[in-house]
């Protein structure tokens, strides 16, 4: 039988593996990323799809949450993935308006930002000074 104080001295010595930031800042990250996607879905599915420019239409097939997943996956860290979980939760809020089938826009997405995390990994190389 193992003693109290030994059990909590072992599991103390185990090393979880972490993100590059605290659980506290990613999570924070994530609510975050879910409000501003839900902004942007209510700003392009609301108000986008029925404003008409000078030169037609053309905010109509203009996808925000797209373009928003693509500049956050660009622009986020390495280590960080937190562009999963937009592109997940950006292409779900995208099949609810889609006439294709559910899941359609989080496969496209999904693939957009591996490709983008993939090619920022591997040939990409940021210069650092520090």
């Amino acid at each position: 039988m193992i003693k109290p104080e030994k059990s909590i001295k072992y599991f103390s010595k185990i090393n979880f593996p972490v993100f590059y930031g605290t659980s506290d800042t990613m999570s924070a990250k994530i609510v975050f990323i879910i409000f501003l996607l839900c902004l942007l879905a209510l700003i392009q599915m609301g108000f986008l799809a029925r404003l008409a420019l000078i030169g037609g239409s053309w905010l109509r097939y203009f996808n925000i949450i797209i373009v928003f997943v693509v500049i956050f996956s660009f622009f986020e860290r390495r280590k960080e993935n937190a562009s999963f979980v937009a592109a997940v939760f950006g292409g779900v809020l995208l099949d609810f308006y889609s006439e294709n089938f559910f899941g359609f826009w989080v496969l496209i997405l999904l693939t957009i930002v591996f490709l983008i995390k993939f090619v920022l990994r591997k040939y990409v190389r940021v210069p650092t000074f520090w």
